[in-house]
């Protein structure tokens, strides 16, 4: 509702339009996403933050050729964006096109060379075609030198690592205790923060 107060104000607000795609995707109103798409102006399509959103709803519904379409020309105009480069390489492994993805998250590391997220979709890549050794130093960048490992890139280290051989038993044991240390490290708390669900009609 918030951000259709604001387009009241201002229909062409770029941010509310992208957020509010982007709702409707998270609420699985796809109809409601592509009407309000469709009311905009060659201008705001073209809009880089809206033509994100347009691609996130493009991979919601599974089109992934159209998304990857999109995301193209996001990486070409937003490199420094890493999330482009992940979105497309995702796309094109949908479309079981492994290798270009895979070469793609290489490119993206040009740009953003220290994002641990593209290190880790390449390492995924890599193991998928057969380089192992390859996927085993993308994959290590990710934690080493790091006291505080994200529970995802733990998570995906673990799998990769075990479902590849490409880290052995002991080794994954060794990281996840030490996640478990650092997490009881941290207290007893809330698993996520208190929310109040705001109603959607009066």
């Amino acid at each position: 509702r918030a951000y259709k107060a604001v387009l009241k104000l201002d229909d062409t607000e770029n941010r509310a339009i992208a957020n509010l795609i982007t709702v409707y995707k998270e609420k699985g109103e796809f109809t409601s996403a592509e009407n309000l798409i469709k009311s905009l102006n060659k201008k705001l399509r073209s809009d880089y933050l809206i033509k994100g959103a347009r691609a996130g709803l493009l991979i919601e519904k599974t089109l992934y050729t159209e998304a990857e379409e999109l995301l193209k020309d996001l990486c070409l105009h937003q490199p420094n964006d890493p999330n482009h480069w992940l979105n497309r390489a995702a796309c094109l492994k949908s479309l079981k096109i492994i290798v270009k993805g895979t070469r793609l998250l290489k490119q993206g590391l040009k740009w953003n060379p220290e994002n641990a997220d593209l290190k880790q979709a390449l390492a995924q890549g890599l193991a998928e075609m057969g380089k192992h050794e390859a996927a085993l130093k993308s994959l290590k960048q990710t934690t080493e030198g790091q006291k505080n490992i994200k529970d995802t890139h733990l998570f995906n280290m673990q799998f990769i690592g075990a479902g590849y051989n490409l880290i052995s038993s002991q080794e994954r044991k060794d990281m996840a205790i030490a996640w478990e240390k650092n997490i009881k490290s941290q207290g007893v708390g809330p698993l996520w923060g208190d929310r109040y669900e705001e109603p959607t009609k009066n």
